[in-house]
């Protein structure tokens, strides 16, 4: 994890995945923004477990909805964004 940014509505960080590395599966109390910087990978939901993920994608997720994360072979950049949950929902 680096970049670390916080602002009033919440942190953003970038994550950078070696090839085939993985995050396992998490949830956290805010909001997520995911954009795909660079490289390919999947995000297992619940509702989609193989979704695959491709430089220039986003993904946002519901507070504590579980996730994980793997690179695929070229690796994978993410910039996250924590969303304070502003107002119950977006």
């Amino acid at each position: 994890m680096s970049g670390k940014q916080d602002t009033p509505l919440g942190k953003t960080f970038t994550i950078t995945f070696e090839p085939g590395q993985f995050l396992p599966t998490h949830a956290n109390p805010s909001r997520v923004v995911i954009s795909v910087v660079r490289g390919s990978g999947t995000i297992a939901l619940i509702a989609d477990p193989g979704r695959r993920l491709w430089a220039g994608d986003f993904v946002q997720l519901e507070p504590n909805e579980p996730h994980a994360v793997t690179a695929g072979e070229d690796g994978l950049e993410l910039l996250v964004s924590l969303v304070e949950n502003c107002c119950g929902g977006c």
